[in-house]
This record gives structure tokens, sequence and C-alpha cells, in this order.
């Protein structure tokens, strides 16, 4: 159990709970597999971040995000569950941020609300992969169809959308999830998570995320998923040219104006590095 502290690049699994998270502690860089649940946080509160991590082949849920404070942050996680939940956000929680995540499911509940977390949530950038028997979301104990309905009717996940990721090879060359505790046998080291170059995550985080720690070319723009910003990182295209806006998701009126938004990557010869708000007035280099 976490209460402030840090929880980094570890395998966790077989356990109830693989990794309890507290006050304001970071979960980072972690493989969590085969648990009830993946990560869960609540007791006294949770402000921190649980961000590139991989939690798959849970048994409840891969998070349940309870007692969640403003500014606790669920990001650039990949998420794959056969039978149990994505994400769960309940016990009181309050502006909690889920953004830039890959949440794919089999037979559970993608995302879920529970009554009295509803406050001030946001959650926006991901991508969902709903399979099987599988369900969208659960919005304070009503269900959600589609990503349409979700977006139009709560204004959340907008620019979010719904495809198979494309794992390079989920379960492995061994074709076993994960941690068998019959048996305790680990098959997971050849679960492979990383994106196929063809993948619909690839260059779709949110457009003012950080991507510098992605390998050249890189899109100028972050990964969804667990290895978004990171060196491990799939590279992007040599050259991009992508609409931001209108995404699908919007009511547009007929004969109305309407702005588009675009950006590019590697179709000059000069690329921005990076754009940082040094505050003050102008810097010279």
């Amino acid at each position: 159990m976490l209460n402030g502290g840090r929880a980094a690049s570890n395998r966790l699994f077989g356990n109830q709970v693989g990794v309890f998270a507290g006050g304001q502690s970071e979960v980072t860089g972690n493989r969590v597999y085969s648990n009830d649940i993946g990560i869960q946080t609540g007791n006294y509160g949770f402000g921190g971040r649980i961000i590139n991590n991989v939690i798959y082949d849970s048994e409840v849920a891969a998070v349940a995000l309870g007692n969640g404070l403003p500014g606790s942050v669920l990001e650039f996680n990949t998420i794959h569950e056969p039978v149990a939940d994505g994400i769960t956000v309940h016990q009181g929680s309050n502006g909690v941020s889920i953004k830039n995540n890959i949440v794919s499911v089999g037979a559970g509940i993608a995302i879920q609300v529970e009554l009295g977390s509803e406050s001030s949530l946001h959650s926006d950038y991901n991508l969902f992969d709903i399979h099987g028997t599988a369900k969208f979301a659960k919005w304070v104990g009503y269900d959600v169809p589609d990503l349409l309905t979700w977006s139009q009717r709560l204004g959340l996940d907008v620019h979010s959308l719904v495809e198979n990721p494309q794992f390079v090879d989920a379960n492995g060359a061994d074709n076993r999830l994960g941690y068998d505790a019959t048996t305790g046998t680990d098959y997971s080291d050849d679960d492979e998570f990383h994106l196929l170059p063809s993948s619909p995550g690839i260059d779709r985080a949110n457009p003012f995320a950080w991507y510098l720690s992605e390998p050249t070319p890189n899109g100028n723009r972050a990964n969804i998923g667990a290895y978004g910003n990171t060196p491990w990182a799939t590279s992007s295209p040599q050259r991009l040219v992508q609409v931001l806006s209108p995404n699908g998701h919007e009511k547009l009126e007929a004969e109305s104006e309407t702005r588009i938004t675009w950006q590019t990557a590697g179709v000059t010869t000069r690329q921005p590095v990076a754009l940082m708000n040094v505050g003050g007035g102008s810097v010279a280099y």
C-alpha cells in the first residue's frame, strides 16, 4: 500500500490488489496483471498519478478509482481485460482526469462512474476497444450504449475513439495471458502490448501532451497507451497530416461555417522541437 510514495517499474501479479495507492502517490511504469483488481485508490483520498502502466487479465477491474481528489490523473495506461471491467470511478471521487489511455474489454464495462463520483470528471483522448459481450459505459447506474451517446449527452471523451488498438501480440506466442494461479505458472513474458505501426492509437493523444520522449519520427504528438511519451513508443510515419476537428462527434448545422483545425509533421524542412510557455517576456536563443 502506498500513501504518498512511488511504485515504479514493478511486475505485480497474483494478488487481491496489485497496487493500492493513496495520498499523492505515483504509480508509473508497472506491469500489473492477473490480480482481482489491478490498481485501486481510496481510504484517505488519492490526488496522485497513475501513468504509463500496463494493466491486464484482472478478475474484477483493472483500475478502481476511489476517493479521487481534484488533480488525480489516470493517463497513458494500457488496459486489456478479457473478463473484468476497465475503469471504475467510485467512493465519492471528484475532479478525476482520465486521458490518453487504451481500454480494451471483452466481457465487462469499459468505464463506469458511480453515483456521487460524477462531479468534475474529465475523460478524453482515450481509445476504447469493445468486443465480445462487453459494454461501453455505465453512468450513475444507467447503461450508456456507445461513445457517441457518452460524448454528446455527457460531454465526455469528445476526442476519443472506439477501434481495435492493434497490439503486437497481447497473449504472446504461447497464447496464454498473464499468470495461472492454479498451476503457479507465469506466462506473461511474451505478452506484448506495444502498438503495431498501423494502430489507430499512434499520434492520437491530447495534442498538448508531451511527446518529446518518443523516438523520431514521432508525429509531434504522443501515442495513446502505456508507451506514449516514452522511448518505447511505436514510431510515427515520416510525414503526417491530421485533421483535429471536426472529428465526427460534433453536431453541425447545415450551411453554417465550421472551423477546421489540423496539424502536420515532417512535411517541411524545419519542425518545432517543443513549444514552452516560460512566462514573462520573449526569450532569445
